[in-house]
């Protein structure tokens, strides 16, 4: 008898470090966060911060919203980004909501710069004021933001172009993450991948966000990939510390080399738990619902009213479809 609350508490000390991992990890195989102001946050390729300069801790009581953005840009710096989710976490009901926008989105930007791609608004703009016009088009109010380079998947490159030099990327040091791949995704980006399951470091991850040309519904298609993407990376922080809550020090590690924090570790453990209690069955990932269109020789999209409601579903409790 005497054992069983010392086991108690040391199986709440390992789930207090296993969700801290998570923080730092969950929500970054995409992006993570955060507003350039020194070296150090180009010297990390993945940031987490608060969206708003002075904002309070979100209470964790009523939905968490995170804008999660990731391209070609180095963290903190305006950049085209590919990958642009609100992702809307609901702490009570454990459960998660993911829109994608997709990248060429015909916009108003929030600082005068008229109508636009909204990537493009994002490399004009800069990443406060990129969040300023994706706030203004969806009405939520965001709790975070969240930023990653491609390199922050898969780790430095080689040659004179090579941007980052410090080791593998997140999810190679992470042990990689398995993903399902409905349709085979030939094209070498950068390496290619055929209809199935896989065990994917980062090159086969990036290859599987980044992919729009061999899916059938081109940036629509991609967008949803992104999203279920990080439904993967749910998954599997989930079975790691389900299988061996020790993983966490493996993950904790791991976020340390990659990923500059700009939360507290106290909210930053709290988000994870949020997080961690979400079972990927219970993450609904959409994209925004849009029409095709051409502006002056560029192909742009048009979001619908569908796509506007969607916006206007999530923006108001979290949760999409009712």
């Amino acid at each position: 008898m005497t054992d069983e609350p010392r086991m108690t508490r040391r199986r709440a000390v390992i789930l207090m470090g296993a969700m801290l991992g998570a923080s730092a990890v969950l929500w970054t195989a995409i992006g993570s966060v955060g507003v350039a102001t020194g070296q150090e946050e180009t010297d990390k390729p993945m940031v987490i911060a608060r969206a708003h300069a002075g904002q309070h801790a979100p209470a964790f009581t009523e939905p968490v919203f995170v804008l999660v953005v990731g391209g070609d840009a180095r963290t903190g710096v305006g950049g085209l980004y590919d990958s642009i989710h609100i992702v809307a976490l609901d702490p009570v009901k454990r459960r998660a909501s993911i829109v994608g926008i997709p990248r060429d989105s015909y916009v108003q930007s929030a600082h005068g710069n008229g109508m636009n791609k909204i990537n493009s608004h994002g490399a004009a703009e800069g990443l406060p004021g990129f969040l300023d016009t994706v706030e203004q088009l969806s009405g939520c109010e965001f709790d975070y933001y969240m930023i990653t380079s491609f390199e922050g998947f898969r780790g430095p490159q080689t040659g004179s172009g090579a941007s980052f030099d410090k080791g593998p990327g997140l999810i190679d040091d992470l042990g990689g993450i398995t993903i399902h791949v409905p349709d085979p995704l030939p094209n070498p980006n950068p390496i290619p991948l055929d209809a199935g399951t896989y065990r994917v470091g980062g090159r086969g991850a990036l290859s599987y966000v980044r992919n729009r040309y061999n899916r059938p519904g081109g940036d629509f298609d991609r967008s949803l990939a992104q999203g279920e993407f990080l439904k993967f990376v749910l998954a599997e922080m989930r079975a790691d510390y389900e299988a061996d809550p020790t993983t966490a020090i493996r993950n904790i590690a791991a976020a340390r080399r990659h990923i500059r924090m700009d939360i507290p570790v106290t909210e930053a453990f709290r988000l994870g738990l949020v997080a961690l209690r979400i079972k990927p069955k219970n993450v609904r990932n959409e994209v925004l619902d849009g029409t095709t269109a051409t502006v002056n020789g560029a192909s742009i999209v048009r979001i619908t009213q569908g796509g506007l409601n969607q916006l206007t579903d999530i923006c108001s409790d979290g949760r999409l479809g009712g």
